[in-house]
């Protein structure tokens, strides 16, 4: 009797124990996932300022106003004209992070685990990084949730989910927080072309481009208007060769001294006009104009 007593208390022990073990390693595996999501914060913020500033060079809305490089790492810190620093890493990262980019026609495109997605909103429409309707364009936003693995969010954070793959985040130290695989400057210094790490193409950025080209409105960058009516008001341009009105609801007409805007009847609302100007040797320039649309009474 007494050896059966011995041997159930015994066996209450190891069960006792195993339980603590076994507590003590998912307390653990807890520690180091918070551990690895901690750490990855800074990587992550820098992944998304790249996203950012990537989509800002596609639609021409930035220069880099200065830069310098790590001779031992390869790094770039860029200065954009925006008043924005970035820093470019150099090579590619070791693990399948998500690689955003930007289609040919606007889209948001991700690779990941050697396969490609397009991002998209709740009813499967395509996300847009262009401008539509006089609203802006989509800029999204990468993170990890609680169980280590990458989601997206396209309101600004509000909401997130995760992404096509299924690939839990790598270590801190084998993630390279990067959207481009490279980074050239001209030998005129005058630009630099970064080459995207999910497809190769390149974007080709000016460097310390001054204001030789341009379009000011003469009253400033803010009109109102009643719906059904059109304002017209004064510009003026500099060395422009072309300027290309992105879609919007308004009714737009340039001159070369003469902007001139039309409210279609029942519209109302506040609206954002997009006018790229090119210059002659090609550079771009974004003109925003805000424009309130007011019901007529």
């Amino acid at each position: 009797m007494k050896k059966l007593l011995y041997l159930f208390i015994t066996c209450l022990s190891f069960i006792a124990f195993s339980s603590c073990d076994d507590r003590d390693e998912i307390r653990n595996d807890i520690n180091d996932l918070n551990s690895r999501l901690d750490a990855l914060d800074a990587q992550i913020d820098a992944y998304n300022k790249q996203i950012v500033a990537y989509q800002d060079m596609v639609l021409g809305q930035v220069y880099i106003k200065d830069y310098s490089r790590d001779e031992k790492t390869g790094n770039y810190v860029l200065t954009l004209s925006d008043g924005t620093a970035v820093t470019v890493y150099s090579g590619n990262p070791d693990n399948e992070m998500p690689q955003m980019y930007i289609a040919d026609d606007g889209t948001w495109h991700y690779t990941q685990d050697g396969a490609d997605y397009v991002l998209t909103d709740d009813a499967g429409n395509s996300i847009t990084a262009w401008p539509v309707d006089g609203k802006n364009g989509v800029t999204p936003q990468i993170s990890v949730d609680a169980e280590g693995y990458w989601q997206v969010s396209m309101d600004g954070g509000a909401t997130w989910e995760r992404l096509g793959g299924t690939t839990p985040i790598a270590s801190p130290d084998m993630m390279l927080p990067s959207i481009f695989q490279s980074v050239t400057v001209s030998e005129d210094g005058k630009s630099m072309t970064f080459v995207v790490a999910s497809t190769g193409e390149s974007v080709t950025v000016p460097v310390g481009v001054e204001d030789s080209f341009g379009l000011t409105l003469t009253d400033g960058n803010a009109l109102s208007v009643q719906a059904g009516q059109f304002v017209s008001v004064a510009i003026q341009q500099t060395n422009v060769k072309e300027i290309v009105i992105e879609s919007t609801p308004l009714q737009v007409e340039v001159t070369e001294t003469n902007l001139k805007v039309t409210a279609p009847a029942g519209l109302s609302g506040s609206y954002t006009l997009y006018l790229k100007v090119f210059s002659a040797e090609g550079y771009c320039k974004l003109v925003t104009v805000n424009v309130t649309v007011k019901l007529r009474v």
